[in-house]
C-alpha cells in the first residue's frame, strides 16, 4: 500500500532514471505526482460494433484479434492487425511500434479507441486487453500536459497503480483525496465537475487560512521605522495634475509609511491609470528620510521603462538600473555620490530593476520595497523583503541586518481587476487602494468584434490607418511619461496577438492562432502592397514578429526596432501584456479571442491609445459558443477593467471551473477568481472550521518565478 508521503523511488513503473527526470521537475512523492491533474479529458466511452464504426469519430469497440504481422516500408516498420466482432472485421495499422505485435495475443479479445480512415483503416489505435476496469478505453480518458516527459499511457498505468493502492489515515484528507483520484479516472463528467469543485473550495480554504495567519502576523510587527513626510508631498516636477483616486491613493499610502508597523498595501488600477507616478511619491517620501527604495518589476523591458518615466518624472533623486547581469554600482550623477560595489550605498537611492534587485537587499537595506505585477513573484523571491504571501521571513535571513529597519515597508502595484468583495474576502491581510479613474486626455479604445467575412477588409482598414498621421494630443497622465515625445514622428503601430507560437496538432486546440502561421499570411497580404497616401513617403509596411522562443539576441532587435519605429505591423504572444510599453500602438487585433479571459483581454487592449491618440481594439474569433459570443460582446461595450471582472462574476457559475490558468494575485490550481458562489462559500465554511484545522494544499507559488517574454 502507498500513502501520500510515500516516495515515487518504490512505485512499480519508476526505475531510477524516470524517478530522476520526475525529481527535477519537482515530482518526489506520490502526493506530487496526484496533483499533477489531467489538462483534458477524452471520451472513450461509447463502445460500438465494427459495422457501425463512423468515418472520422473517436469510438471505442470490442473484438477478437484474428492475425497480427509487421512489414517494413521505406525503412519504416509498419504493423497491421485484423479485428473481428460479430458484426464483421476492421484493419488496424501502426508506424514505427517494434512492441505491438509482441504485445498482442492471437484470439485474444482486446478494446480498441480510436477514428476509422477513409480507406477502411484505423491508424495508430489505442489497444488494451478486454477487462472490468480499463485504462485507456472504453471510458473518460485523462489526457496530461507534456510538461512531464512521459508517454501518456507509462503515467496512466502509473497513477492507476497509485490511486488503487493507495491508503490515506488522515480522516481530514479522506474526502479530498477522493476527488483527486476520481478527477484521474472519473466516471463521468458530472464526477469531474464535482471533485473540481471540492479541490477548489479546500484551495480557497487554504488560501483564506493563509491570509488570516499573515494578517494576524503583521498586526504584532512593530519593525519598520516611521518615515517622517517632506513638503511638497507631492513634487513640483510632475508636469500634471494628479486625478483625484491618485490624490486617495498618495494619502493613503503615506498615511502607512509614518507608522511603526510595517506597511502591506496593494496599489490597484487599470492600465495607464497612473499607478507609477503614485508609487513615486511615495518613494521620495522615504528617501528624503534617508533610506532607500527598490523597485521590482517582474521583466527588464518594464525595469527599463519605469527607470526612464521615474527619472522624467522625479529628476532629483538618484535612480539606479539594476538587471540580472548589472554590477552592484551605477553611474554617479555627481563626483562625490559614488559607491563602492562591494559596499551598501552611502546615500539613499531608488533602485529599479529584476529579481537582481531582491538578489541584493542585503546591501540596499530599503525601508520601502515596490513590487510591480506582484503576482509574477514567487514567494521564494518576496520573502526575502517581507513577502505578501508567506509572512516575514526577513528576520531569518542572516544576510539582511539593517541598521534601523528589520522590515521594510511593502507595497505592490497590479492592473489585475480584481472586484472589491474578492478583495475582501480573499485578501484580509492586505489594505487596498483602488485607481478608479482615468486621467483625463487618455481616450476610451474602440473595440469591435470582427467577424471572419470581414478579416480582409480589416487588413485594409489597418494598411489605411498605419499610413495617416496622428497628432498626439496634450500629454496624458499615464504611467506612460515619454509618450508623447516618443510618437512625436507621427508613426503608428499595430500589434496581432495570437495565443499560440506555433500551429496545434492537439484535438480543440488546432483552430487556435498561431504567430508562426499568422505572421507568414500577414506577410503574404501585405507582400508588395505599396502604399501611397498624400502626406506619406512611398512605403512598404514592415511586419515584426516577436515571442517568447526566439533567442534573446533576436528578441532585443526586434524590440530596438520597435522603439526606433521601425515596424508597423508586430504579430506576437500575450508576452505585450506586461513589460512593452509602446507609445505609438493604435491598433491591437487579438486573434481566438474567445480564448482570453476578460482580465487578459483588458491588459492586452490597454496597449494602445498611450500616448493620447485614438486607440482601436479588433476581436477575432470562430468560437460558435453562445458564452463566448456574450462575453466577447460585454467586453467590446465596457472598458473600465473593475466593472468587467464583476461582469465576469456574473456570467460564471460554479460549473465553470475548467480552462487554462487565469492571471491573478496567485497563481490558482482549482479555484477561479470569477467564481463568486464558491467564494462565498469558502468563506461561509472557514467561519465553521475549528482553530486546529490544517489545509490539504499549502498556498505557495514559488515554482512560478518569473519568466519574461514566455508565451
Amino acid at each position: 500500500m502507498y500513502s501520500l508521503e510515500t516516495s515515487l523511488q518504490t512505485i512499480r513503473g519508476i526505475g531510477p532514471k524516470l524517478f530522476e527526470k520526475l525529481s527535477q521537475d519537482g515530482f518526489f512523492n506520490v502526493k506530487d505526482l496526484l496533483l499533477f491533474l489531467p489538462l483534458r479529458y477524452s471520451d472513450r466511452s461509447e463502445i460500438v460494433k465494427i459495422s457501425d464504426l463512423e468515418q472520422d469519430k473517436l469510438i471505442t469497440f470490442k473484438a477478437k484479434l484474428k492475425s497480427i504481422s509487421g512489414f517494413y516500408k521505406n525503412r519504416r516498420r509498419m504493423d497491421t492487425a485484423v479485428m473481428e466482432d460479430e458484426t464483421g472485421k476492421v484493419k488496424l495499422m501502426w508506424f514505427n511500434n517494434k512492441f505491438i505485435s509482441k504485445s498482442l495475443i492471437v484470439g485474444e479479445t482486446y478494446m480498441i479507441s480510436g477514428k476509422l480512415n477513409d480507406r477502411g483503416t484505423i491508424t495508430q489505435p489505442t489497444v488494451e486487453l478486454d477487462k472490468a476496469d480499463t485504462i485507456h478505453t472504453g471510458r473518460l480518458v485523462p489526457l496530461y500536459s507534456s510538461t512531464i516527459d512521459i508517454p501518456q499511457g507509462n503515467l496512466r498505468r502509473i497513477l492507476r497503480n497509485i490511486t488503487t493502492q493507495l491508503e490515506n489515515n488522515n480522516k481530514n484528507q479522506v474526502e479530498i483525496v477522493k476527488a483527486i483520484v476520481k478527477l484521474h479516472f472519473p466516471d463521468s463528467e458530472e464526477s469531474i465537475i464535482s471533485a473540481r469543485e471540492q479541490l477548489a473550495l479546500e484551495e480557497l480554504l487554504s488560501l483564506i487560512k493563509t491570509s488570516e495567519k499573515i494578517k494576524e502576523h503583521w498586526k504584532n510587527l512593530q519593525s519598520a521605522e516611521s518615515i517622517t513626510l517632506s513638503e511638497p508631498q507631492i513634487p513640483d516636477t510632475i508636469p500634471f495634475e494628479l486625478t483625484l483616486a491618485q490624490q486617495r491613493s498618495v494619502k493613503e499610502i503615506l498615511s502607512d509609511l509614518q507608522l511603526f508597523t510595517p506597511m502591506n498595501r496593494v496599489l490597484i488600477g487599470d492600465v495607464g491609470s497612473g499607478k507609477t507616478v503614485v508609487a513615486g511619491i511615495a518613494a521620495q517620501q522615504v528617501l528624503n528620510c534617508g533610506h532607500s527604495v527598490a523597485f521590482v518589476a517582474p521583466t527588464k523591458i518594464l525595469a527599463e521603462q519605469h527607470f526612464e518615466t521615474l527619472t522624467k518624472l522625479f529628476p532629483k533623486i538618484d535612480l539606479v538600473l539594476l538587471t540580472g547581469k548589472s554590477k552592484f554600482a551605477e553611474k554617479p550623477k555627481s563626483d562625490n555620490s559614488k559607491d563602492n560595489a562591494s559596499d551598501a550605498p552611502k546615500t539613499p537611492k531608488l533602485f529599479i530593476g529584476t529579481h537582481a534587485v531582491i538578489n541584493k537587499l542585503d546591501k540596499i537595506k530599503p525601508g520601502l520595497i515596490i513590487y510591480d505585477e506582484q503576482h509574477r513573484f514567487g514567494v521564494k523571491q518576496r520573502s526575502t523583503g517581507g513577502d505578501l504571501s508567506g509572512g516575514t521571513n526577513i528576520s531569518d535571513n542572516s544576510n539582511f541586518l539593517p541598521t534601523k529597519i528589520s522590515t521594510p515597508h511593502t507595497l505592490t502595484m497590479s492592473a489585475t481587476p480584481i472586484p472589491r468583495s474578492l478583495m475582501l474576502t480573499i485578501f484580509s491581510h492586505l489594505k487596498v487602494s483602488f485607481i478608479d479613474e482615468m486621467p483625463a486626455g487618455r481616450k476610451t479604445t474602440k473595440t469591435w468584434i470582427v467577424p471572419e467575412e470581414k478579416r480582409e477588409a480589416s487588413y485594409e482598414w489597418i494598411q489605411n490607418e498605419l499610413t495617416t498621421k496622428f497628432t498626439s494630443s496634450k500629454k496624458p497622465n499615464t504611467d506612460s511619461e515619454n509618450s508623447a515625445e516618443s510618437s512625436s514622428n507621427n508613426s503608428k503601430l499595430a500589434i496581432i496577438i495570437c495565443p499560440f507560437i506555433d500551429p496545434s496538432n492537439h484535438e480543440a486546440f488546432e483552430n487556435v492562432a498561431s504567430t508562426k502561421e499568422t505572421y507568414d499570411n500577414i506577410n503574404k497580404y501585405f507582400s508588395g502592397k505599396k502604399i501611397t497616401p498624400s502626406n506619406t513617403a512611398k512605403h512598404k509596411l514592415i511586419i515584426g514578429l516577436l515571442h517568447g522562443r526566439m533567442k534573446k539576441e533576436e528578441q532585443n532587435e526586434v524590440i530596438k526596432k520597435l522603439y526606433n519605429n521601425e515596424i508597423d505591423i508586430l504579430v506576437t504572444t500575450p508576452i505585450v501584456e506586461v513589460g512593452v510599453d509602446l507609445p505609438t500602438a493604435s491598433i491591437i487585433v487579438i486573434q481566438t479571442a474567445d480564448r482570453f479571459g476578460m482580465a487578459s483581454l483588458h491588459q492586452l487592449r490597454g496597449r494602445v491609445g498611450r500616448a493620447g491618440q485614438q486607440g482601436y481594439c479588433l476581436l477575432f474569433s470562430e468560437s460558435k459558443s453562445k458564452l463566448a459570443e456574450k462575453r466577447l460582446k460585454q467586453f467590446s461595450q465596457e472598458n473600465n477593467g473593475l466593472k468587467l471582472a464583476e461582469l465576469d462574476l456574473k456570467n460564471r457559475g460554479s460549473g465553470d471551473i475548467f480552462g487554462t490558468t487565469q492571471s491573478g494575485f496567485s497563481q490558482l490550481k482549482f479555484a477561479t477568481w470569477t467564481n463568486l458562489e464558491l467564494i462565498t462559500k469558502a468563506k461561509q465554511t472557514y467561519e465553521t472550521l475549528p482553530k486546529n484545522w490544517k489545509p490539504f494544499f499549502e498556498i505557495s507559488n514559488a515554482e512560478n518565478e518569473t519568466k519574461p517574454l514566455a508565451n
